[in-house]
């Protein structure tokens, strides 16, 4: 380990998981009273002190770990953060974080079973196409992302979490039907354009997958899109100007672990993006070649040339 900081960051995760163990598993059984107890806990800090602070990494996987204990938790986590997301009276750049991490668990967490998966991105399906009904009635519709950042964040969220768990929704034929009853066709043409505001890394990923399973067809839009690319000029509150891309952040609290001593707990209950083998090797290599301060912006795909 070559940050001082990173090794006293991995022994205090370390120590924390095992705590959690300890008290969820208090005489070697789980005990669920407990263990209900350490989440609510947990709960009240990571809303206070985790969820409003900007790009935070490893120290989630606190929460992520107490997720893997059992299914339970997991789902009123979940429900915990999409309350936030759909909540208007929460500051925007909360509810993309929180959507964030919606879609950081779901694609990375081997603990999440296809209910939930399917449920997660049926409830985002229906958020986006709810919000879409609310733009229909415009003549003229504003793309900026400051304006619809929790729109982008959500379509994000769907395109990624499909980019990475689609081998689990293609297995049967009823679980291919319910990705075609998502109706990501009119998501992607939708005139709010999502394709052109999310991060390109997850387009392409979301648009081989969608092309493989016909789900959609984005390649035409990726295509106008690259034609069509001007920045925005605008002022902030202080009056000076900026230019923006217009491209979506990048927050995924769960990207691989580098810490060495917590990452071994980590390990058995995470999953890496495999489109095959090679890509498989590819992020993991990503992974222990990152820097330690710069890591986390990636949504962990290999980027295509």
């Amino acid at each position: 380990m070559k940050h001082n900081i990173a090794h006293t960051l991995d022994i205090c995760l370390y120590k924390i998981f095992n705590q959690i163990m300890m008290i969820s598993h208090e005489s070697g059984e789980f005990n669920w009273d407990q263990t209900k107890s350490l989440y609510q806990d947990l709960l009240v800090v990571f809303d206070k002190v985790v969820l409003p602070t900007y790009n935070i990494h490893h120290v989630p996987f606190v929460m992520f770990f107490l997720c893997s204990l059992k299914p339970t938790i997991a789902e009123a986590f979940l429900n915990f953060l999409w309350r936030k997301v759909c909540n208007p009276n929460v500051p925007s750049i909360h509810r993309h974080s929180a959507v964030s991490y919606m879609a950081s668990l779901v694609a990375r967490a081997s603990f999440v079973p296809l209910y939930m998966l399917k449920g997660t991105l049926q409830e985002m399906a229906n958020w986006i196409f709810a919000y879409m009904a609310t733009q229909d009635g415009h003549g003229c519709i504003n793309t900026d992302i400051r304006i619809h950042v929790v729109f982008y964040s959500v379509c994000q969220a769907l395109f990624y979490i499909i980019a990475f768990r689609y081998k689990d929704l293609v297995n049967k034929r009823k679980d291919v039907i319910f990705l075609e009853n998502l109706n990501l066709g009119k998501i992607v043409t939708s005139t709010l354009n999502p394709l052109r505001v999310c991060q390109p890394a997850i387009v392409q990923n979301f648009a081989s997958v969608a092309r493989t399973y016909q789900l959609a067809y984005c390649y035409a839009v990726i295509e106008h899109n690259s034609r069509n690319i001007m920045p925005v000029i605008y002022q902030d509150d202080k009056g000076s100007v900026l230019i923006s891309n217009n491209i979506l952040d990048s927050f995924f609290p769960f990207d691989p672990l580098v810490l060495k001593r917590s990452k071994e707990i980590i390990e058995p209950i995470y999953l890496y993006y495999k489109s095959n083998a090679e890509n498989a090797a590819d992020d993991y290599d990503m992974v222990e070649k990152d820097d330690f301060l710069l890591y986390g912006t990636s949504p962990g795909f290999k980027h295509r040339n």
